[in-house]
């Protein structure tokens, strides 16, 4: 028996209801990360938004969660992965509520910013935890049951969004997430494992900076420099400008990870051409799923006049 099946049988004795608990919250951060697109055009006319303002609502959560992703997981392995993940689920709980009360779209974005950084804590802690749970022999189908419903429910966003809006007000598919994260959060009581703390790594603070300021500049650049023409006139220029920067920081940041011993991202595994076909494909499937999931849900609800129930049912033949 190996060391890691020897600490698993000491320490474990609640695999299957640590898995329930991990792939609920994973669930629950898919979810909001399509949920929002149904729900959009209903709070662009509530709360007032702009075109772009409303994109950030969108932007804000995923490019939180892409930043803060590696930090997240280095921080789990220094403070203890279980801790982690209670603390993030409270503060995902937390930016949902915010959400939820927002009174107007700045609000809305700073409670997205919220979730994004908590869900870039709980899924890199949650997903060592469920492996931490099982013995070798079945981490494969237990990753396979974490993912796969949780990906269910990321395709599932719009529609679920749609009921929501039928029955109730936008602020509910914010709010359902309370109840999701309480009962998950009562599962961890009790279970432990070979998952509290992993060997210290150094946190590679300049990688951190430089990952913090590239992508953010670099994707609000593009989102700038894309804008209709309707919204890029009533802007001024220089927002543009910060594209440049932004793909400096990320060159840079390139460099320093090729070159760190222990760099935030490991780019030199990318050299395996297996693993970067998975990745490019992955990549590609979540573009394509996230886009049509969130902008395709406007897209049958302004132009085709589609209701938020028909837009989440009819996105699906998308």
């Amino acid at each position: 028996m190996s060391i890691a099946d020897h600490e698993h049988d000491r320490s474990n004795k609640h695999p299957w209801r640590t898995l329930v608990a991990m792939t609920g919250s994973l669930s629950m951060m898919m979810l909001d990360t399509t949920v929002v697109g149904v729900a959009l055009p209903t709070m662009q006319d509530d709360l007032n938004l702009t075109t772009s303002a409303g994109g950030w609502v969108v932007a804000s959560f995923v490019l939180t969660l892409a930043c803060l992703l590696a930090v997240g997981g280095r921080l789990g392995d220094r403070l203890g992965r279980l801790q982690m993940y209670r603390w993030a689920v409270l503060a995902f709980l937390g930016g949902s509520i915010w959400c939820g009360m927002a009174e107007n779209g700045l609000h809305l974005i700073s409670g997205r910013i919220v979730q994004g950084a908590a869900a870039a804590c709980m899924q890199p802690a949650a997903t060592a935890i469920v492996i931490g749970a099982f013995p070798a022999g079945k981490r494969g189908m237990a990753m396979s049951l974490f993912f796969g419903i949780a990906l269910l429910f990321l395709v599932a966003g719009p529609i679920i969004g749609g009921v929501v809006l039928a029955t109730t007000t936008w602020p509910w598919i914010f709010w359902l997430n309370i109840p999701v994260g309480a009962i998950s959060l009562l599962l961890t009581i009790g279970i432990d494992g070979p998952f509290k703390r992993a060997a210290a790594r150094p946190l590679d603070p300049l990688g951190m900076v430089l990952l913090l300021v590239s992508l953010p500049l670099l994707v609000a650049g593009a989102q700038w420099v894309a804008d209709p023409p309707e919204v890029a006139s009533a802007l001024p220029w220089w927002p543009r400008l910060v594209i440049l920067p932004g793909l400096l920081c990320t060159w840079l940041l390139v460099r320093h990870c090729l070159k760190h011993d222990a760099p935030v991202l490991h780019l030199r595994h990318f050299t395996d051409r297996v693993l970067l076909g998975e990745v490019l494909v992955l990549m590609c499937l979540n573009a394509v799923m996230v886009g049509q999931s969130v902008y395709g849900m406007v897209y049958l609800q302004e132009t085709l006049h589609f209701s938020p129930l028909a837009s989440g049912v009819g996105g699906l033949a998308l």
